[in-house]
């Protein structure tokens, strides 16, 4: 089974691109999902969390924001739950029955998580557009998605650039890779 990681900035597309993905029956992950729940909803984690950081982790439930934005405290927070999040990921993926799986991880290149995949698919997408869907006006317009495909296991590095129209759908997952 081949591990495909999705990623890219965000509002670019992924999430659109994931659903592509299903559509062709390719069972998909989405590890930013995951995170979020274990960094809000896990006791497990929340009890870690708070031990190290304090109950000021947490206002009304749900993890602090202003407690994590610097760059040290972040990379700490998301290395108390890389091995319980890529333990999950590797559980689910070895239940899978196909021939690829993909898993969404927005933070695969700043975490250095690529090396765990055999394809790099980045997404990207406009700053126009990306705005435009952050504002939520993402009705009445075509985008060009354009997908880099990173073979991480060829020491060439082969990568391929697809270009899409956000209408135009993939017929098969050989398109891709």
């Amino acid at each position: 089974m081949k591990v495909i990681g999705l990623t890219g900035n965000r509002l670019s597309g992924k999430k659109t691109i994931l659903r592509e993905f299903q559509k062709l029956g390719v069972p998909t992950f989405n590890l930013d999902t995951l995170i979020k729940y274990l960094l809000n909803y896990d006791t497990d984690t929340i009890t870690s969390i708070e031990c190290l950081y304090g109950k000021d982790s947490y206002i009304l439930g749900l993890l602090n924001e202003d407690r994590f934005k610097s760059e040290t405290a972040f990379n700490e927070l998301i290395d108390l739950i890389d091995y319980k999040s890529n333990l999950i990921v590797n559980e689910w993926a070895l239940k899978q029955r196909s021939d690829y799986v993909v898993c969404l991880n927005s933070i695969l290149f700043e975490r250095n998580m690529n090396k765990r995949y055999d394809y790099i698919c980045t997404v990207f997408a406009p700053l126009e557009i990306r705005i435009k869907r952050g504002r939520g006006h993402i009705e009445n317009f075509s985008v060009s998605y354009i997908l880099c495909l990173e073979d991480t296991n060829d020491d060439d590095r082969r990568i391929i650039f697809i270009e899409k129209e956000e209408s135009e759908t993939f017929e098969t997952i050989d398109e891709l890779l």
